[in-house]
C-alpha cells in the first residue's frame, strides 16, 4: 500500500535466458525460423504488458560450442538488440547442449532477480558431450 492506502502493484522481476541450438538439423523444416518468431513474439508481448523494466533476458546460441550472444539486460534496454542478433542466427555444426546450458546458468551469477529461467530451445538429442567427472567406475 502506498501514503493514501491504495493498492500498489509489485512486479516480480525475472532473469530469462533463451538457449537456441543453432545446429545443422535447426535449419531442417524452418525449425530455427520458429524459434526466431517465438523469441520476437516473446519480446513484443514483454513490451505490450510494459515489463520491460522488469524482466531481464538474455541469449545464448550453441553448436559445437555455446556463445553468450546478448547479456542480460532489461527488455526494454535490448529487446531491439536481441532482435536483431536473433534474426542474424544460422544453423551449422553439431548439438552441444550441455555447453549451452552451463554459459546459460553462469549468466545468473550476482543476479538479484526475484525468479532465473532458462528456456532451452532445441529439436533433439546432443552428439557432443562433456566428460563425466564424478561417474562411477
Amino acid at each position: 500500500m502506498n501514503v493514501r492506502g491504495n493498492s500498489v502493484r509489485q512486479e516480480k522481476t525475472v532473469d530469462v535466458v533463451f538457449v537456441v541450438d543453432t545446429s545443422g538439423s535447426m535449419g531442417d523444416s524452418e525449425r530455427l525460423d520458429n524459434v526466431k518468431a517465438g523469441i520476437n513474439d516473446f519480446i513484443d508481448n514483454v513490451e505490450k504488458a510494459k515489463l520491460g523494466d522488469n524482466i531481464r533476458a538474455g541469449l545464448v546460441s550453441y553448436d559445437d560450442t555455446a556463445i553468450v550472444q546478448e547479456n542480460l539486460d532489461t527488455v526494454s534496454n535490448n529487446g531491439t538488440s536481441l532482435k536483431s542478433t536473433v534474426k542474424a542466427l544460422e544453423a551449422g555444426g553439431g548439438t552441444f547442449i550441455q555447453d549451452g546450458l552451463y554459459k546459460a546458468k553462469d549468466m545468473f551469477s550476482g543476479s538479484k532477480s526475484d525468479e532465473k529461467m532458462i528456456i532451452l530451445l532445441t529439436d533433439g538429442a546432443p552428439h557432443i558431450f562433456l566428460p563425466c567427472r564424478k561417474c562411477n567406475k
